[in-house]
Parts: C-alpha cells; structure tokens; sequence
C-alpha cells in the first residue's frame, strides 16, 4: 500500500513494519514460537537523523488531546523515535501540522492546502486498512507520523497487536460490524473525521482500487496462509505447552477465515455511506448533500425517499442533519419517518412546522415541532415558536444510539430519551414528506430550502456535530 510514495521506496517495507517467524532458544530451553521484526528507528525509514535533522518518526502515545489533533502537542504525547534535532524545534514542526489540521474547518481551504502538510493519499489508504482490519488501537494511539523534510507528515503503521476482529490481548472479540471510529480507542481524531468529511469521493475510489488489490478477500487470506504455514504443525501444539495462556487466544486461521469476509462486506457497505448513510438519487444527491431546491403542490410524489430506515435494528446508530433555510420554514414539513396509523401505534420520528391552519394542536401559533416519539414511554420532542427563530438557517440534527435519542437545535442539545420499541416503524426516511393515516407518504406544503441533508452512520456527539454544520453548505 505505501509503494507508490518515493520518500520511502527505499525504506525496507516501505517504510511499515515486516517481520518473518521465529524459533528461539535461550541456552538449552525452548522457549517457543515467535516474531522477528524490523525495528522502529532510523533503519526501517531509510533515514540519517544525525545529518539531516529534519528526518523525524514521531509515535503517538494517547487516545486524544494531540494524538487525535485538537490541541498542540508535546513529546509526553507523541513520543520521538528517530530525530536528532532538539526536542523543542521537531515538536514544533510537528505542531505546525497539528494547528492545520486543528484549525482549519474550511474544505476548500483545508483540501487546496492539506498536501503541504501531510500526504493526503497516504493517510486515505491508512485509514482504509485500519477501517478494514478493525485496527482499534491505532487511530490516535500507536499512529506514526513520518517526515523527511520537516513539513511533510506520512503516517504509517507499526504496533498491529489488535487487528481482525481480535484486541491486543489476543483475547477480546471484536464483531466484524464494529463500527469505525466508533468502536475504535480514539473517536474523536480531527485528522480521519475530516479526511471523511471532506474527502468523502477520495475515499471511495481508493477503496474500491485497494479492495481489488492490497485489501482483496484473496490476497489478505493469502497472506495469512502463506505466513502460518510456513510453520510446522508440531510447533503450534509445543507452543500450547510451553504457554498454556496461548490456548485462551482467539486469533486463529480458522476465526480470520470466517470474520474476515464478513468484515470486508460491511466495510464495503459503510464506505459507500461516508459522507451520509442514505440509498441516493444522484440526480437529486451529491454524497448525501441535497444540491436542489425542490417544489411541491402537496401531491403524494413530490417528496425525496432516501431509503433509509431509521428504526430497523441493523440501523441502531446514527446521525440525521438537516441545515434548513430560515425562509422557507413556515408551513414546511421537512423531514420524516412516522407512522400515524393505529397500528403499530402511532410511533416514529417526525420534523415539521405546524402552520397556523392546525392550530389548536400544538401551541397556538405556527411551530417548529421535532419528536421521536414511541407512546409507552413517551415522547422526546421539543417545539419552539416560528417567530422566535432567528438566523438564515436552522441547524437540526437527531441521533441515535441503541434506544437513546438527542435532539441538537444550532448545535445544542435540547432534549434526550430512550424510546426502546420503534423497530415495528418500517418507514423510509422522507424529505418533505410525512406518512398520513393510510400510510401514504403526501407533501403538506409547498417550497422548501434545504441546502444540507445528511445521513451519517454513526452517533455523533456535539462536537463532532458542529464540525459538520461548520463545513456544511448553504443555498446559493
């Protein structure tokens, strides 16, 4: 995967970490079956710290602060493993791609400028190997960051004990739907979330070319095979003697052989929801973006269907954001996944402006209405006056975690709840639609203005959610 990178074609593995099956012995005592690997220093970079001080390896040591890129950083966080240059000067060339990747919320800004600051085609296909071998420790915590010019940061990997659906421990299982980041060790890194946000395209194009080769089913299990059975069976079974903790690891061929299809097949549903978790119309959809104002006179088609179901219990985490101009909210029902019918009763997700026609309703003067609501255990809504709103445009988001719910409004949480049994709403999600009493999806009103749409398949939290309305766009 780092072939193609001339700053280190000539570093033994490309600059990653190789290593090759070993028996060892200590004086007469066979102590088993182990690993030589290459070292992490100056070696395995093809570097010369000493006449070239802007030869630096840097290894991250937290989980967040400025291994996940939102503050400055120092050496307690990010270790220096090769660098002879002072302390002071290699950290700070580090942090000058630290305060670009920090502060810079602009996409056009960050994707016209990322390239003098890191390899941006190298960190797509590091966090494409992570997201497909469910490198849960390497996110924030492991990272290398690689320079040879002192402004130019490659990443690149080296600590891989927790990989394929086993943790570090050799112990813990993880499924192979575990979501990334959110299931990883760091989740909040700015570095992969804008590298998701902004280079949404990128990241699936370089997917699919990898996933016809580096990450192939054939040439991952391949490896694998090749590597354990280089290996006579015999020394498998002294290992298990000699270690009796090694018959508790679950890392096998057999668990690899099994989980690592089922991996690669969710990954390549997920990838394709970066950047918005919906089934698109491209005609109507860039990404998830909604790029066209659309008009309706009320009848039973002019509504978007993203074909998302929000309640289906393979959907159980997620993040809907809407940006909606301020113009066009009155009367306008702007998104929905509801069931008004009796049966199953009443339940579901619902955004809309009560206009004045229904008052008597809720409140007596138009209102902005959002709930998730399941009658049993009641309802999580908010409602505020349409008079009372004020800005060019309303920021909405509705997230989901198992049975957990939080409404943000301008990217501030306004309410929360659990609503456990919503599973029985088999509703789409509707643009400018809602289900009437027959189940028929129908427009309410008329023109609506929804410069972003976005369905994000994952819980966001607050901060993340206003990275996202922060680069979000508006109606032209």
């Amino acid at each position: 995967m780092m072939d193609d990178y001339a700053a280190v074609a000539a570093a033994p593995c490309h600059g990653l970490i190789d290593g090759f099956p070993a028996l060892v012995w200590l004086n007469d005592d066979c102590t088993g079956l182990y690993t030589l690997n290459i070292p992490k220093d100056e070696w395995m970079f093809n570097m010369d710290p000493e006449s070239n001080f802007n030869h630096i390896v840097l290894c991250a040591e937290e989980q967040s602060g400025s291994c996940a890129f939102t503050e400055a950083a120092d050496a307690q966080a990010w270790s220096i493993e090769v660098g002879e240059d002072t302390e002071e000067n290699i950290i700070a060339k580090f942090n000058r791609l630290v305060s670009f990747i920090k502060d810079t919320d602009d996409k056009t800004t960050f994707k016209n400028n990322a390239n003098a600051y890191f390899n941006v085609d190298a960190a797509l296909n590091y966090y494409l190997f992570c997201y497909v071998a469910c490198a849960v420790d390497n996110l924030g915590k492991n990272m290398l960051m690689v320079t040879y010019d002192g402004s130019h940061w490659i990443p690149s990997l080296y600590d891989l004990d927790g990989l394929w659906g086993v943790g570090y421990d050799g112990k813990t299982k993880y499924p192979a739907t575990a979501p990334c980041p959110g299931a990883y060790q760091c989740t909040t890194s700015l570095l992969w979330q804008k590298l998701e946000s902004f280079y949404a395209a990128e990241l699936k194009e370089r997917y699919a070319l990898l996933r016809q080769s580096a990450l192939s089913q054939d040439n991952i299990l391949k490896a694998f095979r090749e590597f354990i059975g280089s290996i006579p069976p015999q020394l498998y079974e002294y290992n298990t003697r000699r270690w009796l903790g090694m018959r508790e690891m679950r890392r096998t061929l057999e668990q690899m052989e099994e989980w690592i299809p089922l991996r690669l097949a969710y990954v390549d549903t997920a990838i394709q929801q970066i950047g918005g978790g919906a089934v698109i119309d491209p005609e109507i959809w860039d990404g998830s973006k909604l790029t066209d104002t659309f008009s309706s006179s009320g009848g039973a088609a002019e509504y978007i269907n993203t074909e998302f179901i929000p309640f289906s219990d393979d959907n159980t985490a997620w993040t809907i954001l809407a940006r909606v101009s301020k113009s066009a909210v009155n009367d306008t029902i702007y998104f929905s996944s509801f069931c008004e019918a009796s049966t199953p009763g009443n339940m579901g997700m619902i955004a809309r402006v009560v206009p004045a026609s229904w008052l008597g309703q809720i409140g007596d003067a138009p209102t902005l209405h959002i709930q998730v609501i399941q009658p049993s255990t009641g309802t999580i809504s908010h409602t505020w006056a349409v008079a009372d709103l004020t800005g060019d445009y309303l920021d909405i988001a509705i997230t989901r975690a198992e049975d957990a719910y939080k409404i943000y409004f301008n990217n501030a949480l306004v309410e929360q709840g659990n609503a456990p049994t919503l599973s029985a709403v088999t509703e789409t999600l509707l643009i400018g639609a809602q289900w009437d009493s027959t189940r028929e999806a129908v427009m309410r009103t008329g023109t609506m203005t929804i410069p972003y749409f976005e369905v994000v398949n994952s819980t966001l939290d607050a901060a993340a959610i206003a990275a996202k309305f922060a680069t979000a766009p508006t109606a032209e």
